[in-house]
């Protein structure tokens, strides 16, 4: 009886303490992904920076490359996830960023990345530039930001044009074959955090003043 009673909701067990009223938990379906998501393994792990990475960017569907606070750029070998070759620099990287896969560039596809750092700098590194005994890496550096740089992306559909977020409240636009910026947008209050571009013309930024700004870029300036 007490186990009948204990079935119902309502009775004691044998030991005479109340049946737990909780309701039974009904499997979740297939269909219906568990809380919290879908989980995926980690199906490898790439080893080579020694510090917090804070970026990273694909080039083409076989290399990517990362930015890290190790001062570091890293080239990578999606399939074997060999690190193929470094950038160390002085100061902290915050933001990496490659050209659109099949866009028209200034080097060979998977070659060409743009970072951002602490030292208020935006460099081009040409990865498979030729390199003669003794030379140094083939980059290019644009100083005209006043605080650290920790955004960057590429007009799509152009391998030479720029726009890079930084901590001096502004967004700066770069055709890289010159280095002074194209534009300069002061609009954020505070500091700039973040940039991207949503289609050709229209460029995005987020910043510490809590605010996302939207600027039309369609300047024949832009036009590759």
């Amino acid at each position: 009886e007490a186990a009948a009673a204990a079935a119902a909701g309502g009775g004691a067990n044998g030991d005479g303490v109340k049946a737990s009223s909780k309701k039974r938990k009904v499997a979740v379906p297939s269909t219906v992904a568990p809380e919290g998501g879908l989980r995926e393994e980690c199906v490898s792990q790439l080893h080579g920076h020694i510090h917090c990475i804070s970026s990273v960017a694909f080039a083409t569907d076989k290399v990517m490359f990362s930015g890290g606070w190790d001062h570091s750029v890293r080239r990578w070998d999606v399939a074997t996830g060999i690190n193929t070759d470094t950038y160390n620099g002085s100061k902290a990287v915050y933001a990496v960023a490659c050209p659109e896969k099949g866009t028209p560039q200034p080097s060979a596809p998977g070659s060409l990345v743009a970072f951002g750092s602490s030292d208020r700098t935006v460099r081009l590194w040409d990865s498979r530039a030729p390199r003669s005994a003794g030379e140094a890496l083939a980059i290019k550096a644009y100083s005209a930001h006043k605080g650290w740089v920790v955004g960057a992306s590429w007009q799509p559909g152009s391998g030479y044009h720029l726009a890079t977020a930084s901590h001096d409240n502004t967004v700066k636009v770069w055709d890289i074959r010159t280095s002074v910026p194209l534009a300069t947008l002061d609009g954020h209050k505070d500091k700039a955090l973040c940039v991207g571009w949503a289609g050709g013309d229209t460029l995005l930024s987020g910043g510490a003043d809590c605010k996302m700004l939207s600027y039309s870029m369609n300047n024949q300036q832009l036009r590759s």
